[in-house]
C-alpha cells in the first residue's frame, strides 16, 4: 500500500538506517553476555553493572 512512498532514493536511505539500527542492537546483545561471562569480576564489568568487589565475590 505505501510502497510508492518508500521507493527510490528515500526507500534506500530508510533501509540503510534500519540496517544500521539492527546492527547496533545486535552489537548490544553481544556486548552484554560478553561482559557477564568474561568481565564480571574485572573493573570494566563491575562498573557496567554497578557491582562492588564483595558482591562480585559473593555472586561468582
Amino acid at each position: 500500500m505505501i510502497g510508492w512512498f518508500f521507493g527510490g532514493q528515500f526507500g534506500r536511505r530508510v533501509k540503510t538506517l534500519a540496517n544500521i539500527a539492527v546492527a547496533l542492537v545486535a552489537l548490544e546483545h553481544v556486548d552484554i553476555p560478553v561482559l557477564e561471562m568474561f568481565f564480571w569480576d574485572k573493573p570494566k564489568g563491575m562498573r557496567a553493572f554497578g557491582m562492588t568487589q564483595a558482591l562480585v565475590l559473593f555472586t561468582r
